[in-house]
């Protein structure tokens, strides 16, 4: 893997694990609904603002219409994902919740190997198989 790729993804591991933690406190003075709603408003207007700075936005006239089109698909199914993630997060643990809904990359390996036609290698398998056994470790550590 490109090495910045890793130094990416390891921004992401921290900001979101840190963000789990904010959500949670959040969650402590506003309803799932409240909290997802105005966390959907505060990243729209900093990508905005980005965008506006950067030109970016110049570039959304040249978008090709299929690539929005499944962009905004992506968009309804991370807005179902996130509402899905606020409300269990309201009901259980951060410690418990927030690794349980980080198993997507199941659901992401299953359907890129069914629909893009990615290949199933050992390795991909073995890391499916961590993934439900971590789930399982988790629903009965709660036990």
């Amino acid at each position: 893997m490109n090495p910045s790729a890793w130094v990416f993804s390891l921004l992401t591991i921290v900001s979101w694990g840190a963000a789990a933690v904010f959500d949670k406190l959040t969650l402590g003075y506003l309803s799932p609904a409240v909290a997802l709603t105005l966390r959907a408003l505060f990243w729209t207007a900093l990508v905005l603002i980005y965008g506006l700075g950067s030109g970016l936005l110049a570039a959304l006239g040249s978008a090709p219409g299929r690539g929005v089109g499944y962009l905004f698909l992506s968009a309804i199914l991370g807005l179902l994902g996130m509402a899905g993630y606020y409300s269990a997060l309201n009901r259980a643990e951060a410690s418990r919740i927030v690794p349980l809904t980080s198993a997507y990359p199941l659901v992401a390996l299953l359907l890129a190997v069914l629909f893009l036609h990615e290949p199933m290698t050992g390795r991909k398998a073995l890391g499916a198989l961590l993934i439900v056994t971590g789930m399982w470790l988790l629903n009965e550590a709660g036990k």
